[in-house]
């Protein structure tokens, strides 16, 4: 080959005297630099005669080519049959890529603008396929005339696989964000369907015929694989690391947050899951960790049945490959924990629900007395509407029972009912309550808050103790009901809304609206559909089964075991004037639970209005004196010569709850009852 190419580079000496004829130099000793330089570049360099001849080609392409001179120079018309042949020394071009660059080639030969083009070539030196990046130009004489084309290949392998993976994890990336929901709200993202394209990404830069994802589970210290790939599918799919912690490739990653190769199987075996894929026909096995800074959230596990397949370059992609598959496993079991709050927030939500209607029978409220039916028949009537509501009774008759009842019953009842409890609102802050406030609208106002109104979009806002609101905000909720809109305070911006309002008040908000307490126009908006809420005095009827109902709840809340009220108290509760209604009632019973022994409850002196044996003696004389007298008469003329002893001292040592022993508060309800008053006592 020495001699050959001596006679080449004389011959292309030559061939280069008239080109460079115009240098200072002389031609020979030009020529002689030039190829002094093509020869030893790192890189293929060659020259091609206007014909498409090649005339000239350094040793570099031979050497790694392994193609002879002799045939890469042959003359045309050895290899040239058709006039558009292949040339021999692109011999070693990839067989799908020959009659692409044969027609480059010629394209630039016959045009004179020479060729560029990337192409595989094969290497002799690894037995490997390597992309080369090939440039042709035209070399012109002192007329214009081609008279050689001078080209280089470089070997830009390297480059290619660099820019091919970061194509395929550009392409991960991408497959796994699709998986993404767009909205918070969706449900949680299906990383399964993206493994397909991640698969079809991973092998243009890695070859293998078997591969796995899989992901720990803390919670039951095994790895569950989420895809597996390849026709072959020997490795174990679900590992509980407990049984097999000492004994498996993926523990050891997992374990020393490091990745595992095995370039020969047959050799280098040394775990059960590796001696199942060399029983598979496995030969070379890589696993990376998926990690994201310290934490391992599970394995990326890759096999092929070819020897020395996989390398170090191989290790570093796949570890960045894992990487991000790292990122989407954290987001998924994000998104798990997330569905699993929220289905443990809507169990829980569903059992509070229940609780709710059983403590505040929501579905059934107790009592059948004409009063009660009456209002019940109203609510039934008045619940399908969008009807505004306006609810009057006194304190503790059960409005907000009520209110919730409607709501239960409407079109809305899938949407919040929102409370606002306007007498326990500081003035200065009702607005703020009602429709929020932005950040920094006031001095305390740290950042933005979102008022009652816009809570209960498309769903009901219960005004409870309406009759306290100030007239300035009266002026604004007046607003609100004609145009379902309003503007947070301290902003501009117009908020639309879908609220229907339930109102109660125990006030008398027509006496209210006479003495410019309130609003007229405010109170004919609320008071569409109005339901007056009977006092417990005026369903006597009902409380039997009330103190039963609230019986069984406070004794099951505090785990006795009463069932029964005696007779005796039974009569006394359903006698009682009760001015704080069923709250009151409520709270008479619960104490009796707490501080009764026995299976009956049984209410003493300290519950009672007053104690039955003292009562029945107190009365006694005046019954026998005027039989024809009602028990209330002689309860009220008793109480009242006790009053005028007193002088109308009810409480302290000498007053006539001490006297009658009862207590104060029993005593002033039984005056009210039976109608005793001072003024009136005095005339009479």
């Amino acid at each position: 080959m020495k001699s050959t190419m001596v006679g080449y580079d004389r011959e292309y000496i030559s061939a280069k005297t008239e080109v460079i004829h115009k240098l200072e130099l002389p031609a020979e000793r030009s020529a002689r630099l030039e190829i002094d330089i093509l020869q030893n570049i790192q890189a293929v360099a060659w020259t091609v005669t206007p014909d498409g001849r090649m005339d000239f080609i350094n040793r570099f392409y031979l050497e790694a080519t392994g193609l002879e001179l002799e045939a890469c120079i042959a003359p045309l018309h050895v290899w040239n049959k058709d006039g558009s042949s292949l040339p021999p020394f692109l011999a070693s071009l990839h067989p799908e890529h020959k009659e692409r660059i044969r027609k480059m080639f010629w394209d630039g030969i016959r045009s004179g603008r020479g060729w560029t083009f990337e192409a595989l070539f094969f290497h002799s030196t690894d037995g490997k396929y390597h992309w080369h990046l090939d440039r042709a130009v035209p070399v012109h004489d002192r007329h214009g005339n081609v008279v050689r084309f001078v080209g280089t290949c470089a070997d830009v392998n390297e480059l290619k696989q660099a820019e091919e993976k970061n194509k395929a994890l550009l392409e991960i990336i991408n497959a796994i964000t699709a998986t993404l929901p767009h909205r918070p709200s969706c449900a949680q993202p299906d990383f399964c369907s993206a493994f397909p394209a991640l698969y079809q990404a991973l092998r243009r830069v890695v070859a293998f015929d078997w591969g796995d994802f899989a992901i720990y589970r803390t919670e039951r210290d095994a790895f569950e694989v989420l895809s597996a790939t390849g026709d072959k599918n020997p490795a174990c799919l679900e590992i509980d690391r407990e049984a097999v912690r000492h004994n498996n490739s993926a523990d050891c990653v997992f374990d020393s947050r490091r990745p595992l190769l095995r370039t020969d199987l047959d050799r280098e075996q040394q775990y059960a899951d590796e001696r199942r894929l060399a029983a598979a026909g496995m030969r070379a096995y890589a696993v990376v960790p998926l990690l994201n800074r310290e934490n391992c959230t599970g394995v990326l596990r890759i096999a092929s049945v070819n020897p020395q397949q996989y390398s170090a370059e191989d290790i570093e992609f796949l570890s960045e490959v894992a990487k991000h598959l790292s990122l989407a496993v954290e987001n998924l079991k994000a998104y798990e924990e997330i569905a699993s709050l929220k289905a443990k927030l809507e169990r829980e939500n569903t059992y509070l629900q229940d609780e709710i209607r059983i403590q505040h029978n929501f579905e059934e409220i107790i009592g059948d007395s004409p009063e009660l039916l009456k209002l019940l028949d109203r609510v039934e009537s008045a619940a399908p509407t969008d009807a505004n509501v306006l609810i009057i009774g006194e304190t503790g008759s059960g409005k907000e029972l009520i209110a919730r009842a409607i709501h239960s019953r409407s079109t809305r009842k899938n949407s919040p009912l929102v409370k606002v409890n306007c007498g326990a609102i500081p003035s200065g802050l009702v607005e703020s309550e009602l429709f929020g406030h932005v950040k920094g609208a006031f001095t305390s106002a740290s950042e933005r808050r979102i008022g009652r109104f816009e809570l209960a979009n498309n769903g009901t806002l219960f005004l409870d103790e309406v009759g306290e609101l100030p007239l300035e905000t009266q002026v604004k909720l007046l607003r609100v009901l004609q145009e379902q809109e309003f503007e947070p305070v301290g902003s501009n911006r117009t908020i639309k809304v879908n609220v229907r309002i339930i109102a109660a008040t125990n006030r008398d908000l027509e006496n209210a609206v006479q003495s410019g307490g309130f609003r007229s126009d405010l109170y004919y908006r609320l008071n569409v559909i109005p339901l007056s809420v009977p006092a417990l005095r005026d369903r006597r009827s009902d409380i039997p089964q009330i103190v039963m109902a609230f019986l069984q709840q406070s004794a099951k809340r505090m785990g006795k075991s009463i069932q029964l009220v005696s007779q005796e108290t039974m009569r006394l509760l359903v006698d009682y004037a009760w001015p704080g209604n069923i709250r009151e009632l409520q709270n008479v019973i619960e104490r009796g639970v707490v501080l009764s022994k026995g299976s009956i409850l049984k209410l003493g002196a300290d519950f009672l209005p007053i104690e039955v044996s003292e009562t029945r003696s107190e009365i006694a004389p005046a019954a026998e004196n005027e039989s024809s007298d009602s028990l209330e008469e002689v309860q009220r003329r008793h109480i009242l010569e006790v009053l005028a002893k007193t002088g109308w001292v009810i409480s302290g040592a000498g007053g006539a709850g001490a006297i009658l022993k009862v207590h104060p508060n029993t005593l002033r309800s039984l005056m009210n009852r039976l109608g005793i008053r001072r003024a009136l006592h005095a005339v009479s």
